[in-house]
């Protein structure tokens, strides 16, 4: 829900500037992508049909939705693709497994990488390759404003912790370093917070029960030491 709500008001902010391959000095009808990637092609198919449905539910993404959506990606245009001789599409929201390589090339105004901690360790897919491999679509937009630049592309990662490795420690890391990085945002929460009334406390409780080390990564959002080295602290 959040990756879909986030990425909805950006496809929004982008659709109402009438030229944004001018604003951020790409060329005409380049592609500007809103890349999804999912642990596996169910979490990507979950992601994408949650957008889908809140474009379908709004009257304002009408006059720029080209054609109907697809069952994994669904195209836009923009005022000025509108008043071309050619008229074809310039922005495409699309979610796909990590295992693929479609993130490595697109431009990427809006990039989400759910359950990230947790992508496959396949050559390629894990999380630090992805990273690498799909960021640095990220940096196309640059809008120039009071003389000073500023990056318009949105990252959002999306997780339950597991080991204190990887990319997506990493970041929590850099988030929570005091302010160092200011353009980067951490919050980190527990199932009990963030669904405090779609799941009861006995639910909760019997999971610890059965699995305590593992309870700490999947509902208590932190970070593992090791997979197997956690050891609880009794008094």
């Amino acid at each position: 829900f959040l990756i879909s709500a986030l990425a909805v008001e950006k496809l929004r902010q982008l659709l109402n500037v009438r030229n944004p391959h001018e604003i951020y000095r790409i060329g005409d009808g380049d592609p500007i992508d809103f890349t999804i990637l999912a642990q596996d092609e169910d979490g990507a198919g979950r992601l994408y049909d949650k957008i889908k449905m809140a474009v379908n539910r709004s009257d304002f993404f009408r006059p720029f939705l080209w054609g109907k959506p697809g069952s994994d990606s669904m195209q836009f245009i923009t005022e000025a693709d509108r008043h071309r001789n050619n008229v074809e599409p310039s922005i495409q929201v699309a979610a796909w497994a990590c295992t693929t390589r479609a993130a490595r090339g697109p431009s990427s105004y809006f990039l989400a990488l759910d359950e990230f901690a947790h992508f496959r360790s396949a050559t390629g897919a894990s999380s630090d390759e992805v990273y690498e491999a799909a960021t640095p679509a990220t940096a196309r937009f640059l809008r120039k404003e009071g003389g000073k630049e500023q990056l318009d592309s949105l990252i959002v990662t999306i997780t339950s912790p597991w080991t204190k490795v990887g990319k997506s420690y990493e970041l929590f890391k850099e988030g929570m370093a005091d302010g160092k990085y200011a353009s980067l945002f951490v919050y980190q929460c527990s199932t009990a917070e963030m669904a405090a009334t779609e799941i009861s406390p006995t639910y909760l409780r019997n999971k610890f029960k059965r699995d305590p080390i593992k309870w700490q990564a999947e509902h208590g959002g932190k970070f593992l030491e090791s997979a197997g080295t956690f050891v609880p602290i009794t008094n």
